[in-house]
């Protein structure tokens, strides 16, 4: 074998490997993403709870899904390398978390994204629900199961879950979007009101609990047919939502619409855009 054909093989070699060498050596935080996560993640930490010594490894799954977006349309091997480290942050602290620790549902949500991304709708629908399930406030939830349900040509599922979006977050601007432009009927759903508290009592939970009934679903990709039930829970206190323009799956953006960026349920462009 001649020197040339060996330095080319070398080469094809290094390169194939290049990247998951150099995307390993980037996995440190960046004072950018440092400042968010103090911000948005770790400003919220309950002393006493045992979890949050496991909270880095949410903010690592935040961080480096926000590193896949930004590598969208520009480098494969970065989305795929970056929403493999997302998965694992999310996963660690979900097996190592209490069951009734209050940042699973967003942690969940976050799963719902990183799925999308990977083009596994079925899997990102069910975190959806595992979200909505503990916090009914995450708008995107709603958001992400509607457009699932658009995507599988079934409208009035998709309106079914976005009015129950609107009865927890009726002043949310995107579920207000899509409810008309699924149809629809003025005026907005009527809000859900909180349950009122009695001093020395516990308030009734299951009076503001919502049901949205089981749909069978087209086959996915894999030829597997799921029944999804959406059980969203009583109010909880509403938390500012985001997305922007430039990021639509952004966690700590402004409530802004976005463009879509190309027609499909596992990507930022047909998702509303206000992540919370």
């Amino acid at each position: 074998m001649s020197s040339a054909i060996i330095f080319q093989t070398l080469a094809a070699g290094f390169m194939a490997l290049s990247f998951p060498i150099l995307a390993s050596a980037d996995f440190k935080i960046t004072p950018e993403e440092k400042k968010m996560c103090e911000a948005t993640i770790w400003s919220r930490k309950v002393q006493g709870d045992p979890s949050w010594s496991h909270v880095h490894h949410y903010c690592d799954c935040v961080r480096f899904t926000n590193r896949a977006f930004a590598s969208l349309g520009k480098n494969k091997q970065a989305v795929s390398y970056n929403l493999g480290e997302a998965m694992g942050g999310c996963n660690y602290v979900i097996s190592h978390a209490t069951p009734g620790f209050s940042l699973l549902p967003e942690i969940f949500l976050q799963k719902g994204v990183i799925y999308s991304l990977q083009g596994q709708d079925s899997l990102a629908a069910a975190e959806y629900l595992k979200a909505l399930s503990g916090n009914n406030k995450l708008v995107k939830a709603y958001s992400g199961m509607a457009d699932f349900f658009i995507q599988k040509h079934d409208q009035k599922k998709a309106l079914e879950i976005i009015t129950t979006g609107l009865q927890n977050n009726p002043e949310s601007k995107v579920l207000q979007r899509m409810y008309k432009e699924l149809g629809g009927a003025m005026p907005y759903p009527v809000p859900i009101a909180p349950v009122a508290e009695t001093p020395g009592k516990k308030p009734d939970e299951s009076a503001a609990n919502i049901q949205v009934a089981p749909a069978e679903l087209p086959k996915d990709k894999a030829g597997k047919q799921e029944t999804l039930r959406a059980v969203v829970d009583s109010p909880v206190e509403a938390r500012s939502e985001i997305g922007s323009p430039t990021n639509p799956w952004c966690r700590f953006c402004a409530d802004t619409p976005a463009s879509p960026a190309r027609p499909s349920p596992s990507t930022p462009g047909v998702v509303p855009k206000d992540w919370r």
